[in-house]
């Protein structure tokens, strides 16, 4: 169990990594609503006491932790995507945009 706790914890710093990663990439943690930036922090703070704590908590504790962590991290994926469908509508808006403006110059 002692190795599948350590297992579960490297995971949930990973994912986090990748998280933080993705998210720097749509405008980072205040382009967020505020309750999926709450959900971020509370995330976060899971994440540093599995870091700090994990290999005193239960077992139990860990693979609840480890569940908590990805819960949070899908509800804020799922906002993000919208967000990027979001800015990469934009982009192709304004990328439309400018094509009309070029064709009714020539």
């Amino acid at each position: 169990q002692e190795i599948a706790k350590v297992e579960i914890v490297n995971r949930a710093v990973r994912e986090w990594n990748l998280f933080i990663e993705r998210l720097d990439q749509v405008g980072g943690r205040t382009s967020l609503p505020q309750n999926h930036a709450k959900q971020v922090d509370t995330c976060e703070s899971i994440v540093d006491d599995l870091i700090k704590n994990g290999p005193s908590f239960s077992h139990e504790k860990v693979v609840s932790l480890g569940c908590r962590i990805k819960e949070l991290l899908d509800g804020v994926y799922s906002e993000m995507n919208k967000r990027k469908a979001l800015l990469d509508g934009m982009k192709l808006l304004v990328l439309d945009d400018a094509t009309q403006k070029k064709q009714t110059l020539h």
